[in-house]
């Protein structure tokens, strides 16, 4: 509660209002600690910058959500908690909510339009909390910094094993195996993940987010193949590593190498950009990282095949609720912050032909140092 009052005093922000309605909104309630609370009417949370929180519950649940800190007020009706709001709010001016302007943030969008409506009735000017979110929500300990960097090792020797699989198979080896085979690795290392690894094997490359049916595509011994896996430790609050790699049993065509280099290139701009602000001690925003890799892809005449972001914030779960590396899907214009942790991943996706996605991890320390956590992928891994 101490490191949001501050974060609020440092940005001149009255306070912040957390707002929940049947689970609406995961970032409240995971602020909260509500766990699996069964709580069937509207909520408030009202914390000041100065003075003490409170919660604004429906008299018919004021039994629940006693372990708050803070002042408890109940409200009967709807007049009543408008009425209860503008009291709470009434020294304020200016509160933040999980609202994005523009939707430009939809992973932060949590609160609707009418709730908003009824809070600036209250006379106060809303902004996102997206200032507040990133540090309270994605940043790490030291040690959970070292759980990422000690999965980002594993991972990387789980890929190293799947490649040798996928050659000293005896007998048809599908996708689904390979997916399999990785699961398997990744529990033997104590580590657990969230869905299947994927394993895409020629044109299913082109899908950036391919799912095979049943037992998905053979691999043949000339085929390309594209393998994205991510994993954290099992322990509480570890954090995710992700990374994606591409290999193939043959001598690559000079499309597959151009595809192939270009994305590798990308990469490579979007990290130099990130270390060369870090370095002039300036201010990077995750949209501008995505437009360095985009622009490259575009230069090479292959923009209209990058259609995806080009990386994702990486936290205990892994798309985290950190800065992405977006101005395409969506406009991230949260800045790049120590103690976080995030993916760079361009691809190339041309239909019914190949895909090409490369992706590795980086990490900004408490010091503001930068270093790749997920390695580089230099040149196609030779399978056979």
């Amino acid at each position: 509660m101490d490191q949001v009052k501050q974060i609020l005093k440092k940005q001149k922000v009255d306070g912040w209002l957390l707002y929940d309605f049947e689970s609406s909104n995961h970032i409240a309630r995971s602020f909260l600690k509500l766990g699996d609370a069964h709580i069937s009417r509207r909520i408030f949370y009202w914390i000041p910058a100065e003075g003490e929180p409170t919660l604004l519950i429906s008299e018919i649940e004021s039994h629940l959500l006693d372990d708050l800190p803070g002042n408890k007020r109940t409200y009967v009706s709807t007049r009543d908690l408008q009425d209860s709001l503008e009291e709470i709010l009434h020294h304020s001016r200016c509160i933040c909510m999980e609202y994005s302007p523009d939707g430009a943030i939809p992973y932060l969008s949590k609160v609707d339009a009418g709730t908003l409506e009824m809070v600036r009735a209250c006379d106060v000017s809303v902004i996102s909390s997206a200032f507040l979110l990133q540090e309270i929500t994605s940043t790490m300990t030291d040690e959970q910094i070292s759980s990422h960097v000690r999965a980002a090792d594993n991972l990387q020797l789980i890929v190293n094993d799947a490649w040798s699989f996928i050659a000293k198979h005896r007998g048809p080896v599908y996708e689904r195996d390979v997916s399999d085979f990785i699961l398997d690795e990744l529990k033997r290392k104590n580590m657990v993940t969230e869905g299947r690894p994927i394993c895409a094997v020629g044109r299913n490359s082109s899908s950036p987010h391919y799912s095979p049916v049943n037992e998905g595509a053979a691999i043949g011994k000339d085929d390309w193949v594209l393998i994205d896996l991510w994993g954290r430790e099992a322990s509480e609050g570890a954090i995710f590593a992700d990374i994606t790699r591409m290999g193939c049993g043959r001598e690559p065509t000079e499309k597959e190498k151009l595809v192939f280099n270009t994305v590798r290139d990308a990469q490579k701009e979007a990290i130099e950009f990130v270390m060369q602000r870090y370095e002039a001690g300036e201010i990077v925003k995750g949209f501008e990282v995505d437009e360095i890799a985009r622009e490259h892809i575009k230069e090479v005449g292959l923009g209209q095949y990058f259609t995806h972001r080009t990386g994702h914030n990486i936290h205990t779960r892994l798309h985290g609720h950190g800065a992405h590396l977006d101005g395409f899907e969506t406009v991230d214009d949260r800045p790049l912050i120590p103690r976080t942790c995030f993916s760079v991943e361009p691809g190339i996706y041309i239909p019914s032909e190949f895909g090409v996605r490369l992706e590795t991890d980086v990490l900004i320390d408490g010091s503001g140092n930068i270093s790749v956590t997920g390695g580089l992928q230099e040149s196609l891994a030779k399978i056979k």
